[in-house]
């Protein structure tokens, strides 16, 4: 696509590849010996690559309930026209953009990231038990209407705390393991959720949803908990906003505690 070849590289993975071939040019050494450096031999851990994918495994299926599979209730239950779904979609998409992605994105700002996504998965675990009877006792188009904003408003995925889980891959490695596995998240889950998500609606109902969506919650639980280990570990959780390793840009001047509740308590 067009934005593959104008995108750049991120500079940390870019910087780190220009520090390797200058070290390499004032050692004398041949470049292409780079693939046998203990670097690029850093191992992936099996147990932070499936955190990450079972994080990315819980968007599709939330994005799928939320506009395929209400689009199909629409569709049949109310017996609306393909213009009036993508029009009812639309503005579910509207709400999604306010409420989730630009509230979060202002949110992250406030509050630790991970601790935004594990409120959003506490809230789905809770309700994700009242779904079913929520969908089985529709009377109105707006009564699904506010089923999908809620869906989308509490949708748990990675962001905003990617970069956090960016972090914890080796760099020369980060960009191709992260992107194989969200590759093969969404494969998976579409697949599970065009073809499998039929059946389960077929024999068990809309109490079917939760053979799919409770799996899904506690994979995405776990996964959550592999990275505030992570972070612990590395003395990230929480950390300054100044000296993440996953902020590129510096703000001008130091975010105070009133702004800022989460920063430490040695905060100028």
């Amino acid at each position: 696509t067009a934005a593959r070849t104008v995108l750049r590289e991120t500079p940390t993975f870019a910087d780190a590849k220009r520090r390797l071939k200058l070290t390499f040019e004032d050692t004398g050494q041949d470049y292409k010996q780079i693939k046998q450096q203990d670097l690029l031999k850093e191992p992936i851990r099996f147990k932070t690559s499936m955190a990450y994918f079972l994080i990315q495994c819980a968007g599709p299926v939330f994005f799928y309930l939320a506009f395929i599979h209400a689009g199909h209730v629409l569709k049949h239950t109310f017996h609306y026209t393909p213009y009036e779904v993508l029009v009812h979609n639309l503005l579910v998409g509207v709400v999604q953009l306010l409420l989730w992605s630009i509230l979060r994105t202002y949110l992250s700002a406030k509050v630790y990231p991970l601790t935004i996504l594990k409120a959003a998965w506490a809230i789905c675990a809770v309700a994700v038990w009242a779904w079913p009877l929520w969908l089985a006792n529709l009377q109105t188009p707006g009564q699904l209407f506010l089923f999908q904003t809620f869906l989308v408003v509490s949708m748990v995925g990675a962001m905003p705390a990617t970069p956090i889980f960016f972090k914890h891959f080796p760099v020369l490695k980060r960009f191709t393991y992260s992107s194989l596995l969200h590759a093969l998240s969404r494969s998976l889950v579409n697949l599970i959720t065009a073809f499998g998500l039929v059946y389960l609606l077929r024999y068990f109902g809309n109490w079917g949803l939760l053979l799919l969506l409770v799996p899904v919650l506690a994979g995405y639980g776990w996964a959550l908990l592999h990275f505030e280990k992570l972070e612990k570990a590395a003395e990230g959780y929480p950390h300054r906003i100044e000296s993440s390793p996953c902020c590129s840009i510096k703000p001008s001047r130091s975010p105070s505690k009133k702004s800022v509740p989460w920063l430490l308590q040695d905060t100028p």
